[in-house]
C-alpha cells in the first residue's frame, strides 16, 4: 500500500469515488451507492459478528445465487502525492508470493491495536494483489481490516482500497472488534471478458462483494498476506497485540481449487520484521501471526 494521506474536501471525495468501479459518486458519508457492473443484489442488512465468525462453504463467484453487494457507508481519498515514507515508521508483517496467482482467500483474526487518535497512524491486516506495470506504476486491490487514528473513532473497520480510486472505502455495518475473525478473499476471472479482481467479505452465510474496480492488472498477479503498521509521528511505537492470519490459500487459474499457501507449493518470500514488531509461522505460510515482540513468539 502506498502511504497516502486522507483528504477531507467534499469535493475531492466526490470526484475520487467517481473512480470507483461500479459506483455513483457517493456523499461523503452514508447514502446509496448504485452498481452499474457485477449486478448483484444489494446485500441485506448485516447481523452480528457470530455471523463473520462460520468457515465458508465455498470460494466466492459472481454466479453465486445468494451472494451480494455490500454497502460502502464512507470514502474517504487520499491525497494526490501522498505523505514522504516515514524512516522509520513503516513496517509490512507477513509474506508475499514471487509468481503470480488468481486468488487468495484466508482468515484474519481483528485486534484492538493502540492507534493514536488524530493522527495518520494506521494499523492494517489484509491481503493484497497487485503487479507492477513498468514506469514505476503499480496496480493493486486489497482488502481486511484497519484501525485508522485521523477515522472511526478507534474502531476495527472492513476496507478496500486500490490503485484507481485510491480512496479508503469503509463498510462499518460490519461491525467488527477485537476478538473477531473475519473471512476476506481476493481474486481474478475471466467469464466476462478482460480479468477483473474483486474482494470478497464472508459474512451472514454469504459472500458480500466489496468492490470490482478496473485494473490495469492481469489475471495473475502477485499476493500479499501482511499485518502493516503505519507511523506518522515520531514517538513511542504502534502497541499491536498479536494478529492471527490462518487458513490462507491460494488459487493457481481463476477455475482452478484453492490450496494452503506453503513453502513447499508456493514460492514466497517475507521481510525481516523490525526490532519492534515480531511474526512468528504456526505453518509458513498459511498460519501466523504478527505483533509486538513482547506478545508474540518469534520462530
Amino acid at each position: 500500500m502506498k502511504t497516502l494521506r486522507p483528504l477531507s474536501s467534499v469535493a475531492a471525495v466526490a470526484a475520487v469515488a467517481a473512480l470507483l468501479v461500479g459506483f455513483a459518486a457517493p456523499p461523503t458519508a452514508g447514502g446509496e451507492l448504485l452498481a452499474a457492473t457485477d449486478q448483484l443484489p444489494p446485500c441485506p442488512p448485516p447481523g452480528g459478528t457470530a455471523e463473520a465468525h462460520s468457515e465458508p462453504v465455498a470460494p466466492p463467484t459472481i454466479d453465486d445465487p445468494v451472494a451480494c453487494r455490500a454497502h460502502p457507508t464512507r470514502i474517504e481519498p487520499a491525497a494526490a502525492g501522498g505523505l514522504p515514507l516515514p524512516r522509520p515508521g513503516y513496517h509490512h508483517l507477513g509474506a508475499t508470493t514471487l509468481d503470480g496467482w488468481s486468488g487468495v482467500i484466508g482468515r484474519l483474526a481483528v485486534r484492538d491495536p493502540v492507534v493514536p487518535a488524530g493522527s495518520y497512524d494506521f494499523v492494517a491486516t489484509r491481503f493484497m494483489a497487485k503487479q507492477r506495470l513498468g514506469g514505476g506504476e503499480v496496480a493493486w486491490l486489497e482488502a481486511g481490516w484497519v484501525e485508522a487514528g485521523w477515522s472511526g473513532g478507534g474502531a476495527q473497520r472492513v476496507y478496500t482500497f486500490d490503485s484507481q480510486a485510491r480512496a479508503w472505502v469503509f463498510f462499518d455495518d460490519y461491525v467488527i472488534g477485537d476478538g473477531d475473525r473475519i473471512w476476506v478473499s481476493l481474486h481474478s476471472d475471466t467469464e466476462d471478458g478482460p480479468p477483473r479482481w474483486r474482494a470478497w467479505l464472508w459474512w451472514g452465510q454469504r459472500w458480500r462483494l466489496l468492490s470490482a474496480p478496473e485494473l490495469a492488472m492481469p489475471g495473475r498477479a502477485s499476493l500479499e498476506q501482511y499485518v502493516e503498521v503505519h507511523q506518522d509521528r515520531a514517538g513511542p511505537a504502534i502497541l499491536v497485540p498479536p494478529v492471527a492470519v490462518d487458513r490462507v490459500r491460494v488459487r493457481d487459474e481463476p477455475a482452478g481449487p484453492f490450496r494452503p499457501w506453503r513453502r513447499d507449493r508456493v514460492p514466497t518470500v517475507f521481510p525481516v520484521p523490525a526490532t519492534d514488531y515480531c511474526l512468528a509461522w504456526e505453518h509458513q505460510f498459511d498460519a501466523w501471526s504478527a505483533g509486538d515482540c513482547a506478545a508474540t513468539v518469534q520462530e
